[in-house]
This record gives C-alpha cells, structure tokens and sequence, in this order.
C-alpha cells in the first residue's frame, strides 16, 4: 500500500491515531505536536454493525473538524493469543472495526494508502520501552503514567493508548517531533 505515494510532511501535517474498542480512545495533532486533543468514546450500539457505524461517523466528524493527513490504528490482536478470553461476538467487532476505519476513508476520498495499521507490539515498545508492562492492567497503567510523564492527562487506558500510537506515527514520520524518548530512534 502506498507504493508511489508523495507528499510533503511538515509540521502542520496532522495525524489522527484510534485504539479501536467499544470504548474507542482517539488522540489528534499536528506533526509538530500542536493542537493536541484527544478523549475516549463509548461506540453506540449493540451490535458489532451499529457500533462499526457509529465509528465511522466519529471518523467523518474528526475529518470535517480537523482534518487529518495520517488516520492510525492499532489493528487486531490475533485470535489465537485470545483463546479463552473472548467470544465470537467480540473477535468480530475487533476485526470489524479495521474495516470501518478503511470503509470511511475511501467514502471520504481520503487515499486508502494514509490509513495505517500498527501492531500493538510496536507502538509500546516505543512508547514505553517494552511491549508488556506485567499483566494487561500493568501495561496499561505503564501507558497512562508514560502518558502523564508527557504531560498528558488521559482519563482512561483507552485515550492512554490512542496517545502512544499518535507518538509512535508522529516519532516514524519525523523523529524530531515524537515526544517520546523511547528506543525506536536510539541505537
């Protein structure tokens, strides 16, 4: 994807990054950091269907607000690291929302190849150094306290996270411009 794909990244580039969940936790700045804001919304709905679409109108607002260059997400995590924890009602609203995000791109106009999947594995590692903190409510407190570290007050794991992916994309697009100090760039 992307392949052949220009465009000029200065600061005034903006990213949008998602922690796709039925709490879905959404973060949005300028390259450079500027204009910040971020929170966490509750997706409408009791299907997976009604959900997927509320996400999409979330989507839809973002862009007419402010709009983004960069939509980030942090995909799946594979079911067979969820045996036993989930059900089918759950792993097919986890693989349902990429395909939201991606429907509401290409129904903006927006290029498909601006809609980034990042694994999960990737971002902490930048974000906080590691991929797991301990148990998942250790991690997650790691990401809010790296989180606050910044700056930042996130009101809930959710937002936290949706923070370290738009650091994560902010750091791969331009380094100088991650607030983080993690190991992706150090060698």
């Amino acid at each position: 994807r992307g392949a052949g794909f220009r465009m000029s990244i200065g600061p005034d580039y903006t990213i949008l990054a998602l922690d796709l969940a039925t709490q879905t936790g959404w973060a949005q700045s300028r390259l450079d950091g500027a204009g910040l804001v971020s929170g966490s919304v509750r997706l409408r709905g009791k299907e997976p269907e009604e959900k997927g679409a509320h996400l999409q109108m979330i989507i839809m607002d973002h862009f007419k607000v402010m709009p983004f260059h960069h939509l980030i997400y942090e995909g799946a995590v594979p079911t067979s690291h969820l045996r036993g924890k989930t059900n089918v009602d759950t792993t097919y609203t986890a693989y349902g929302f990429p395909i939201a995000v991606g429907s509401s791109a290409i129904n903006m106009g927006f290029p498909i190849s601006r809609v980034l999947r990042v694994k999960v594995n990737d971002w902490r590692r930048h974000f906080i150094g590691t991929t797991s903190a301990g148990d998942r409510k250790e991690t997650k407190r790691a990401v809010i306290a790296r989180c606050r570290q910044l700056g930042w007050n996130p009101a809930d794991d959710n937002e936290a996270d949706a923070l370290g992916i738009l650091d994560y994309q902010r750091a791969l697009l331009s380094p100088r411009y991650s607030a983080s100090s993690g190991p992706l760039f150090t060698a």
